[in-house]
């Protein structure tokens, strides 16, 4: 029997990136260790998607004039991506984000607070006032898969978050008050999971 004891500082590293003080960021994405993709608002009310291809030294930048704050960003695949926020309004690359373009709008007057895509058609979006969509089309169009009362209502900035585990499972949970939501049949239907209190 060989013991072999590792000594010194194993923890992971972080390094802070240059701060900017100017715009609003709300999501991050990066699909490998160089490419990544933020969301937010410029100082000017634009929609601000930001992309680096070498880890995060340098930044391209898109702007959607007096758009919606984009507050979700997500890729289904290495090529396909979404950004989601206020209004419902939904932009799309299919390109690795070289260029987007409007996708269309989830539903009226609604505020998308998460969002995921487990492939490059199929995905999911929750608002603040608790109700789950699905796409299955690339985000030509949405359908309501459950609208259960949210437990909380404009909690800025979005709160809850998806993970899928597999095709079939998946989980959102609801950022307040401890509720998580659960699928096992793709996103067709959405069950609560109520977890302690505190």
């Amino acid at each position: 029997l060989f013991l072999s004891i590792l000594s010194g500082n194993l923890s992971a590293q972080w390094m802070q990136l240059p701060q900017d003080t100017s715009n609003l960021y709300c999501d991050v994405c990066f699909l490998n260790p160089d490419t990544g993709f933020i969301a937010g608002e410029n100082g000017n009310s634009d929609v601000l998607i930001r992309r680096t291809t070498d880890g995060g030294v340098n930044w391209s930048t898109v702007l959607f004039s007096n758009g919606p704050l984009g507050m979700c960003i997500q890729f289904g695949d290495d090529t396909t991506g979404y950004c989601g926020g206020q209004t419902g309004m939904i932009y799309k690359t299919t390109d690795m984000g070289n260029s987007w373009a409007t996708a269309g709008i989830v539903a009226a007057g609604i505020d998308i607070s998460a969002m995921i895509f487990i492939s490059r058609d199929t995905g999911f979006v929750s608002d603040f006032e608790g109700r789950i969509y699905k796409t299955t089309d690339g985000a030509i169009s949405w359908s309501l898969v459950s609208a259960m009362q949210s437990s909380f209502t404009n909690f800025y900035p979005g709160t809850g978050k998806f993970r899928f585990v597999d095709d079939t499972t998946g989980f959102l949970a609801d950022g307040n008050y401890g509720r998580v939501m659960k699928t096992t049949d793709g996103g067709n239907s959405w069950t609560p999971i109520y977890l302690p209190s505190g």
